[in-house]
């Protein structure tokens, strides 16, 4: 397991999260935050799960209700282009839906639709062992 400041994973995690931004062709997040996590009943070997830890994402983004099935399909083909691997996809039958993929370094990007306008992207770091803790 790879050991990584929490600082280190939010960032990456602010990082996708922009970028998922900036392909969907929106100027901001209307919310967002990043959140700390134990990676608890994860890595069930270890002995003390408190050292180990994941970083989610959750933003909210605004994109008008007929246009969220082409923020989806802008996001799908960014993370393809970029070689992330396809996870999953949904369309629901208000022409919503959401698609869910990892990056080669493992994190996990979601983007789906919520009641419109907005948007949920959730993005969520592997787990990682806190410096201190490799100690």
């Amino acid at each position: 397991m790879q050991t990584v400041p929490q600082d280190e994973a939010r960032r990456k995690v602010k990082e996708y999260a922009e970028s998922v931004r900036a392909a969907v062709g929106v100027q901001e997040f209307s919310n967002g935050n990043e959140n700390v996590t134990p990676c608890e009943g994860k890595l069930g070997e270890l002995s003390d799960e408190s050292e180990v830890y994941y970083v989610q994402g959750t933003y909210q983004i605004q994109v008008s209700g007929e246009q969220h099935a082409e923020a989806l399909r802008r996001a799908r083909q960014d993370w393809e282009s970029r070689g992330f691997t396809i996870k999953g996809e949904h369309t629901y039958n208000d022409g919503g839906g959401r698609v869910t993929a990892v990056t080669d370094d493992e994190y996990s990007l979601q983007l789906g639709s919520g009641n419109p306008p907005a948007m949920v992207l959730l993005v969520s770091s592997p787990c990682y062992r806190t410096p201190d803790a490799a100690n």
